[in-house]
């Protein structure tokens, strides 16, 4: 009883992880179209896009998309791991192997968010660099 509401516990941590990339990612860009129409204001008096605002745009929805991704992949192994352990029938090894696996996926799941919030920040950090405007 103990071993499941484990299992359900961290699996419910991962999800959450797992979805934290999709739930920021409006917030992140709309933070660079911001900093990009005040940049514009400031300089030419009007809210125009340049070209390296453009590209910055472009590199957040990369990395949103490469960090979401990895996070449905890492998941994906989470369930393979699960599927593993369920099916053992008593087998030592194969559930070995898959508390390996989950042990990786928390680790990988770990290493995403910490990519994601140093993203997030070092975009932010950039942008108020950039713009002499704050939040």
């Amino acid at each position: 009883m103990l071993n499941s509401i484990k299992i359900i516990t961290l699996s419910i941590i991962c999800l959450l992880i797992i979805a934290s990339p999709a739930i920021g990612a409006d917030s992140i860009w709309q933070k660079a179209q911001q900093g990009a129409a005040d940049a514009g204001t400031a300089i030419y008096g009007t809210e125009r896009v340049g070209r390296n605002e453009m590209v910055v745009g472009r590199i957040i929805a990369v990395v949103n998309f490469a960090l979401t991704f990895i996070g449905i992949v890492f998941f994906v192994l989470a369930i393979y791991a699960g599927f593993l352990w369920m099916n053992a029938k008593g087998n030592e090894e194969q559930v070995n192997r898959a508390k390996e696996i989950i042990k990786e996926v928390i680790v990988g799941l770990i290493i995403i968010l910490l990519a994601r919030l140093f993203t997030e920040f070092m975009i932010d950090s950039i942008g108020t660099a950039t713009t002499n405007i704050s939040d």
